[in-house]
């Protein structure tokens, strides 16, 4: 029985990780600003930006979600 809880919560912190992890890849997607290296354009620019910050959101969203389930396997 101990190695299904060990196993849950590892599970759930995981997904907290990885939450994190692709938070932080939209946050420094957006500090290096790629945009203006590229031949993309002004109508591609925004597009990246709001990539970016949807990549944020998800991640954060993740996060919360492994939090959330880690809490309630206690």
């Amino acid at each position: 029985m101990m190695r299904r809880e060990t196993a849950a919560r590892w599970t759930s912190w995981i997904v907290v990780a990885v939450g994190v992890f692709v938070a932080l890849y939209g946050a420094g997607t957006l500090v290096i600003m790629p945009w203006r290296y590229t031949a993309i354009g002004t109508a591609g620019a925004p597009l990246q930006i709001l990539g970016s910050v949807l990549t944020i959101g998800i991640g954060a969203g993740v996060a919360s979600l492994g939090v959330a389930g880690a809490r309630k396997k206690r």
